[in-house]
Formats: structure tokens, sequence, C-alpha cells
């Protein structure tokens, strides 16, 4: 006996034509649509939102330029002012123009206790239509403090 061997293919080892990975099926371009869909939609959310803050970032800047050397008055109706503004940025109109004593407690409620205004907050407040006022360094430094607590945490 001879033993030749035979030359037979080996159908194991075959591999099938090699499937295109170019253009991709439907559903991954679904996807891609859907991610660049959300993507737009929180780019304009975003852009939004940065523009609405834009006051909100000024009067932090300009809070710690308050000049404490004139009088107690000024400082405070500066503070009222900014907080009025970031309202009215905020498009809350409402809560801007309403009067200190429901305003002062409507901040108290957004803040921690630690920097809430509190009756103090109201009477400082008013104090801005008072001729002779005497408000402590203690209590203006307070007020300023939550005044800037306020406009760094709100959000509008």
């Amino acid at each position: 006996m001879s033993t030749s061997a035979i030359e037979l293919p080996n159908r194991a080892y075959m591999l099938p034509e090699s499937i295109p990975l170019w253009p991709p099926a439907w559903p991954f371009w679904l996807v891609v649509g859907g991610l660049i869909v959300s993507a737009v939609v929180a780019l304009i959310y975003y852009g939004k939102r940065y523009r609405r803050r834009a006051y909100r970032r000024e009067a932090e800047q300009l809070l710690p330029n308050l000049d404490r050397d004139d009088s107690c008055q000024a400082v405070v109706s500066d503070c009222l002012e900014l907080i009025r503004r970031c309202l009215l940025s905020a498009k809350r109109p409402i809560d801007a123009a309403r009067p200190i004593s429901e305003l002062m407690p409507l901040l108290d409620e957004q803040l921690p206790s630690r920097y809430r205004f509190g009756k103090d907050g109201i009477r400082i407040a008013a104090s801005i239509y008072q001729a002779h006022a005497n408000i402590s360094k203690q209590d203006l430094e307070h007020f300023i403090n939550s005044t800037k607590h306020w406009i760094r945490r709100h959000h509008g």
C-alpha cells in the first residue's frame, strides 16, 4: 500500500469573505444623530444659562469692591440693588418688586441658617430710608456676607 497524501481542502480554516465596515448599518447613524441632537440641545441650554447668569457673575465681582468707608446706608442700598438686579436677570421681576419686608423673608428661605438676614436684615435694609441709622459694623458685615452668599448660591 502506498501512503500518498491526499490533498483535501481544509475547510475548518477557511474564512468567509471580509465584511466591509463602511458604511455602517442604519442603527449606527440613528445613534450618532441622537448624540448630535443631544449635544446641540445641551449647548443651547448651557449658553442661555450662561447669559442668564451674567449679572450674577458681575455682582460677585462688584461686592468685594463696595466702599465700606461710605455711609452704612449707601452700602446697604448697593447690596439691595445688586440683589434686585440679580432677581431681574433671573426673570423674577415680581420678587424684585417686593417691598423689603416681604423680600427679606423670601431671601431667607433660600439661605442656610448661618447666612440668613433675619429680623436684623429687615431692620438694616429699612435703615436706608432713615436719616440716622445705628448699624453696627458687625451687623453690616453680616448683611454683606449674606448678600454675597445669596448672590453666589441663588440660581436664576
